[in-house]
């Protein structure tokens, strides 16, 4: 490589993209130094090569910075907001046919209730409305038809199925318990038993 003691370097501290490098001439003078033709061609690729080298490194500082972001194109913040301002309520779950709100697990928990508890009155809350009921029978005569016993609370609008369970506490003994009437707010059970039963249900309904 050509290097003397005089050599002076072109500054290219002020990067900027030359629109069109010079061409040369025919008739060019074969001057050098800052103003000379000859080395004006040279100046304008080094500022366009310094121009380029600064680009890449602000690139490589964003992209740095948008590896460790936590959420870089505010996606998430978008979306937070989306879901915080567009929550179905049970009755747009109930009739699913809104295409335009999100079920959160917060609204969902809120609707169904959480899974591992059952509220007080023994109802277990499911999707599309329905409620699943059970609560103890009491003893019933043999060969009798119960006293209306009450849902609390009734059923919003109808029962669909009761299940009666019979148990007796003589082990031996054959019992059963048959469904009598049934309405959203009561229900009656039949003993076709010989001896006297008691027993659970379980009943579903919206």
């Amino acid at each position: 490589m050509y290097d003397r003691p005089d050599a002076e370097f072109i500054d290219d501290s002020a990067a900027t993209w030359v629109t069109a490098v010079y061409k040369l001439l025919a008739d060019d003078p074969g001057s050098g130094g800052d103003e000379g033709a000859l080395t004006r061609p040279h100046i304008e690729h080094a500022l366009r090569a310094a121009y380029l080298r600064d680009r890449v490194d602000a690139t490589d500082a964003t992209a740095a910075a948008h590896l460790v972001a936590a959420d870089p194109h505010g996606d998430r913040a978008y979306a937070d907001s989306l879901l915080a301002a567009l929550p179905a309520s049970q009755g747009e779950v109930d009739a699913g046919v809104e295409a335009l709100r999100a079920v959160t697990p917060a609204t969902l928990a809120g609707y169904i209730g959480p899974r591992t508890t059952i509220d007080p009155a023994g109802i277990t809350r499911l999707l599309g409305g329905l409620q699943l009921r059970f609560g103890a029978i009491p003893a019933i005569a043999a060969n009798t038809v119960s006293p209306a016993y009450a849902f609390a609370p009734a059923f919003p609008t109808e029962c669909l199925a009761l299940i009666p369970v019979a148990y007796s506490a003589v082990a031996s003994a054959a019992v059963s318990l048959s469904r009598y009437s049934v309405s959203a707010a009561q229900f009656q059970v039949h003993n076709p038993s010989t001896t006297t039963v008691a027993g659970w249900y379980l009943a579903i309904g919206r």
